[in-house]
């Protein structure tokens, strides 16, 4: 029997005798599939053959472009987003309610959600960023064709300018790859590291950006990085930056809207409190916005001590290790300096799993009955912590913040764009040797040099980068919150239960936000299993 297909979202194809290739980005002009040690661009594609009625089906290395599937017996289904996919089954699947309890409700237990292929509704499926998926004779197997390797050795170059010529020539060539294409382009400039190397690098190949800031409320308690942000701009020469903040965003009109388009909740309330931003990107027809999410996760890591003292220890020894964690202390401390005992205990607890192990017991012995959100975990290296944090057990904010930021943005009419998850430039920093990560008690050593080269120091925030990225729309809501403007909406909600639970007073404003999408959406939608 042949299989029934439903192009959902309406992708193009091209077809030959056996062999069927839908595109999720343009026309076809070949079944041959890309290079992906050389293909870069966002992409999701489904290849059918038809003459042993197997379904292939490949996804990008971050997953910027989405791709779900629902496959039962003879009939498969594939779409960009999950409205189109729902609309096309009769009896519409069920809602799991322990999928998004787990997916939008897990703050309440103070725990990381965990990644999954599995949507919220029952048999649909999402294909894994970096992923290849083999569909066959009711049998699905899916296999990554990108993988980051922990394991595999540093670079060791001859000098420290080395690594930096390395890195400004990758970022340079992330940033052409971005806006291949595009003609007006946007970019989020928050004041912070990541986005101002963005805006730098863009600068100096000649890449001409609007510049958007999501601004803090004035009067209000948020803070932002609007500062550093017109220090960079003016040294620059650039345009000036656009302050957008909360005067006209909508909640409740933005959520309903939100809730059409995730069927439901996405996993973040991100997508719709940024809704200011995006409206104006669409405004004034900006076909690319970029972004400097990803950063944190690996090209301008944090380099936390659970990873960074295993790899200095193995690099340079316990002296090094000693001094640089005396130096972040000094530094933390506000030059106030620190007891040598307690340096030397901090490098021991942090150089081995067992050691490890030891002092988390200990530590959490000394804090007994104490709440904490501190999730404790022995990384053996930089390169496993970040590992985990792009496509291990913790990847589920990077992978669901990119899938439904793409949802979005193609929604209004615009791309994203993260330069700094330019698969290139993500491999040579994760094979980076540990002192080029952190160094003299501060951590984004390799990306701050960079800066430095360009911009002075008051520019980017050196020291310290302690903004809010929503600082506007979340202080709004939480005013609002604080009032009686939401009760009449965020009444008889479900998981009321669990969102009775959370004492924190943003948490549960976030928790009712994803309870009324998924109230909005099941209302004219299918009951809860």
């Amino acid at each position: 029997m042949a299989i029934h297909l439903i192009n959902a979202s309406r992708w193009p194809s091209l077809s030959d005798e056996s062999i069927t290739l839908y595109s999720s980005l343009k026309q076809p002009t070949s079944l041959q599939l890309p290079k992906w040690d050389t293909f870069f661009s966002p992409f999701a594609m489904v290849l059918v053959n038809h003459r042993t009625q197997e379904i292939f089906l490949w996804r990008d290395h971050f997953g910027q472009e989405p791709l779900y599937y629902f496959s039962q017996s003879h009939q498969f289904i594939f779409s960009s987003n999950l409205p189109d996919l729902l609309n096309t089954l009769k009896p519409r699947p069920a809602l799991l309610s322990q999928v998004v309890e787990r997916d939008c409700f897990y703050r309440m237990a103070h725990t990381r959600a965990l990644y999954t292929n599995q949507t919220h509704y029952d048999g649909v499926y999402r294909v894994e960023p970096g992923h290849a998926v083999r569909i066959h004779q009711g049998i699905t197997k899916s296999e990554p064709y990108w993988q980051l390797d922990p394991e595999r050795k540093s670079l060791s170059y001859a000098n420290d300018k080395d690594y930096l010529e390395h890195f400004s020539w990758l970022l340079s060539e992330a940033v052409k790859s971005c806006t291949k294409g595009h003609q007006k382009i946007a970019a989020e400039i928050s004041g912070g590291v990541d986005s101002t190397a963005i805006a730098v690098a863009c600068h100096k190949a000649k890449i001409p950006f609007s510049s958007l800031s999501h601004v803090a409320t004035p009067g209000s308690d948020k803070t932002d990085d609007f500062a550093f942000a017109h220090r960079m701009q003016e040294h620059l020469d650039l345009p000036a930056i656009q302050c957008i903040g909360a005067d006209n965003f909508e909640p409740l009109k933005t959520f309903d809207w939100a809730a059409q388009l995730f069927a439901g909740s996405p996993s973040f309330i991100f997508f719709t409190l940024a809704n200011n931003i995006h409206r104006r990107v669409a405004e004034q027809g900006h076909t690319l916005l970029l972004s400097g999410f990803g950063g944190d996760e690996c090209v301008s890591g944090h380099a936390i001590y659970n990873a960074y003292i295993p790899s200095l220890l193995r690099e340079k020894g316990w002296l090094e290790a000693y001094q640089e964690l005396y130096q972040d202390q000094f530094y933390r401390e506000r030059q106030k300096k620190p007891p040598w005992i307690k340096i030397a205990l901090e490098v021991l607890s942090r150089s081995n799993a067992p050691s490890y192990k030891i002092f988390s017991r200990l530590n959490q012995l000394r804090h007994f009955g104490e709440e904490t959100s501190r999730i404790d975990h022995y990384f053996s290296s930089i390169a496993h912590f970040e590992y985990e944090l792009l496509q291990g057990e913790f990847c589920h904010h990077v992978r669901m913040r990119i899938e439904q930021s793409a949802i979005i943005a193609k929604a209004l009419g615009f791309s994203y764009a993260y330069p700094l998850l330019y698969p290139p430039l993500v491999e040579f920093c994760f094979s980076l040797p540990a002192q080029q990560k952190r160094r003299f008690g501060r951590s984004r050593h390799l990306i701050r040099q960079f800066l430095t080269q360009h911009l002075p120091t008051d520019a980017f925030g050196f020291n310290k980068s302690s903004g809010n990225i929503l600082p506007a729309t979340l202080y709004k809501c939480e005013q609002l919150f604080k009032s009686d403007y939401f009760n009449e909406a965020f009444s008889n909600l479900p998981f009321a239960d669990k969102i009775a639970l959370e004492d924190n007073d943003r948490l549960r404003l976030f928790m009712n936000i994803s309870a009324y999408m998924i109230k909005r959406f099941t209302q004219t939608y299918v009951p809860m299993q």
